[in-house]
């Protein structure tokens, strides 16, 4: 029992001194930093401790560079001002909540995505609370509650028509707005070429969308931007029209980061399996999957650079060359091997774990570590190590890893039987950075490994 009681007080006492070490940095970023993303993370901690008064929150105001969510809430909280407050409980409050509640709080907490995830009666309840205090959010909300969604839509003027469909859920989309457009609606919608771009790009993307697909034959290439041209051209090469692919690849500008000359190459010769295009891409110096694969296919050698690595840490010291290179390369596009790093949504360290992750994980731990250890190589990585654990399934798996954390949903909706060149591509659409992780990853990999990785190796895994 003794010991018991002295391991409590130890655990307390350590976890107060925590919170002294904690505020004492706080205060010291505050006054030493300047004005920015860095100093706001250090006014959203300040705002966190207990003893920050309501005048004091009020005068991080003019501390402030980018008020973001949880710098809001967490202001809101110790300002204790009504408004603020009452704004900040709709903006963090559950669909379940909002549908019972007044106008105001739904306008401010309810968007498209969450409604269009309501059933029917739901929406009804919505509507009922707006009360016509919010008429253009009213009859949005009126169109995803119709019997026939569908049909409504494609009355509404093109703002409104663009405001529902481009911010809706895409299983809401792949539900009740899978019709071909009379051509009417669609001569009238093209006429906003930004809008009707994002349009076409997620009929591109979505092969459940078979009928709106159905538009896809009359798309004037002149109303298409470079992105879409080049998705339309992978459209082609899959639907085996390799003519009119050849004929629109020709068409594109390469002064885009997404559309390089190397790509472009690749697939003139993916299409024409004329060799020559191969030998333009082996000439370039520039490090991408492209330049990589072109050597490899035709068997010549290419230097591979040395990139950054961490020196021996316990915590990586058991890892396998393949989860190495999985975590170096998320390292080196998430902070660039900067350990003090700091996102505009507050992520840490070189790993770049969120505060609510962070705060999951530690829930496995004796007590939270003080805020300055969260920033320390050892500590980072422990923590994102096994959170990447909680993901890993029986069979490690860079590429699945990497998806299942900063993928895209819309990878679903892709056709299941790609090449895998055109999935590579199309996964790139949908998710950032990952034509970078997969030139890191390789990097990585032919790094650490003896023998050379190949590129095809690790678009098999697609």
């Amino acid at each position: 029992m003794r010991f018991c009681l002295l391991f409590l007080f130890l655990i307390s006492s350590l976890i107060k001194a925590e919170e002294i070490e904690d505020k004492t940095l706080i205060l010291n970023q505050i006054n030493n930093l300047e004005k920015g993303i860095k100093r706001d993370f250090y006014i959203n901690e300040y705002l966190k401790l207990d003893d920050t008064t309501s005048e004091a929150a009020y005068s991080t105001l003019s501390l402030i560079y980018n008020m973001n969510n949880p710098l809001f809430h967490n202001f809101a909280k110790k300002y204790k001002n009504d408004e603020t407050l009452a704004v900040s409980q709709c903006m963090d409050a559950s669909i379940e909540d909002l549908i019972y509640s007044y106008a105001d709080c739904i306008e401010i907490g309810l968007d498209l995505n969450k409604a269009s995830k309501l059933s029917t009666y739901e929406l009804k309840l919505v509507l009922q609370n707006l009360q016509n205090k919010y008429p253009e959010f009213s009859n949005q909300i009126k169109v995803l509650s119709s019997a026939i969604p569908f049909t409504k839509l494609i009355t509404k003027d093109i703002d409104t028509f663009y405001d529902i469909f481009l911010n809706v859920d895409t299983n809401f989309i792949e539900n009740y707005f899978n019709y071909k457009l009379p051509q009417k609606t669609l001569n009238r919608i093209k006429s906003d070429k930004k809008q009707y771009n994002r349009f076409i790009q997620i009929i591109l993307l979505n092969s459940k969308l078979t009928n709106l697909r159905q538009h896809i034959k009359d798309i004037q290439i002149e109303d298409l931007d470079d992105k879409n041209k080049f998705l339309l051209t992978l459209f082609y090469i899959e639907k085996n029209d390799l003519n009119k692919a050849f004929e629109l690849i020709n068409t594109l500008n390469t002064n885009y980061d997404f559309l390089y000359k190397e790509k472009i190459e690749f697939f003139k010769y993916f299409i024409t399996k004329d060799d020559s295009y191969l030998e333009n891409i082996t000439s370039s110096n520039r490090l991408n999957i492209y330049t990589f694969y072109a050597n490899e296919i035709l068997q010549k050698q290419y230097i591979l650079p040395n990139l950054e690595k961490l020196d021996s840490i316990e915590v990586i010291n058991e890892l396998t060359n393949e989860q190495l290179a999985l975590l170096y390369s998320i390292i080196k596009i998430k902070s660039d091997f900067s350990d003090d790093k700091i996102s505009k949504d507050f992520e840490l360290g070189l790993t770049q774990l969120s505060l609510e992750q962070i705060k999951q994980i530690e829930t496995k731990f004796t007590y939270k570590n003080s805020l300055i250890k969260q920033f320390e190589t050892q500590t980072n990585l422990k923590y994102f190590i096994d959170y990447l654990k909680t993901l890993q399934k029986e069979e490690f798996n860079a590429i699945d890893l990497f998806l299942s954390i900063y993928g895209n949903k819309r990878i679903n909706s892709l056709e299941k039987d790609l090449n895998k060149i055109i999935k590579f591509e199309y996964i790139s659409f949908l998710t950032k950075d990952f034509d970078n992780f997969l030139v890191l990853y390789y990097l990585y990999l032919n790094n650490l490994e003896k023998e050379n990785t190949k590129i095809e190796s690790i678009f098999q895994k697609l």
